[in-house]
């Protein structure tokens, strides 16, 4: 059972202990998106414990993002 230390939990790892966890750059597309309010499409849409691939990883919060900041403008 997760107990809230880092290396526990790869979002907690990036959102509250800041912890580089993937790469800086899918790292902090995961932080834009959680300041975004899409924390919950994160959380639902990849397994953290075993995440696809980088480049597929990057893929998917790029998609979440652009999704979010769309949603925002209108």
């Amino acid at each position: 059972m997760p107990n809230g230390k880092p290396g526990h939990r790869p979002l907690a790892d990036i959102l509250v202990h800041r912890s580089r966890v993937f790469s800086r750059k899918i790292d902090s597309l995961i932080r834009e998106i959680d300041a975004l309010g899409g924390r919950s499409e994160l959380l639902n849409q990849i397994n953290w414990f075993s995440p696809p691939p980088l480049p597929e990883l990057e893929r998917q919060p790029r998609g979440f993002l652009d999704r979010l900041k769309q949603t925002k403008q209108e």
